[in-house]
């Protein structure tokens, strides 16, 4: 007899049916979810944090229902900035941006008990 581990509610939409996963994956994060941080030249940078990311698939797939397998990883920038001002000990200070992408692949994982 084979017995799935993953037994988890489906999530239900107003009218009581099944959400499929494509659609819950596809949905926005909600805005209290997204983090911002200081960027390259200026700019505002959103993401969402691994934290909320995990959050979402245990919601999804249930715990321990997926797997996360990083593809590929590229360095899009690596830049100094030199600031013309100096801190207290008369040192001129630096800062690194450096951002990488990442593409990476989230598979459900079936975890099978033989009994």
């Amino acid at each position: 007899m084979l017995i799935s581990s993953f037994i988890g509610t489906p999530l239900l939409d107003h009218n009581g049916k099944t959400i499929p996963i494509a659609k819950m994956l596809a949905t926005k994060p909600l805005r209290h979810e997204l983090m911002t941080r200081p960027g390259p030249g200026n700019r505002k940078l959103t993401y969402l944090s691994g934290d909320s990311v995990t959050r979402t698939l245990n919601d999804i797939f249930g715990f321990d229902g997926w797997c996360l397998e990083v593809k590929e990883t590229k360095r899009e920038v690596r830049k100094r900035e030199i600031s013309k001002r100096m801190n207290a000990k008369k040192l001129l200070l630096s800062v690194w941006s450096i951002v990488y992408s990442l593409l990476f692949s989230i598979c459900r994982q079936y975890n099978i008990i033989v009994m």
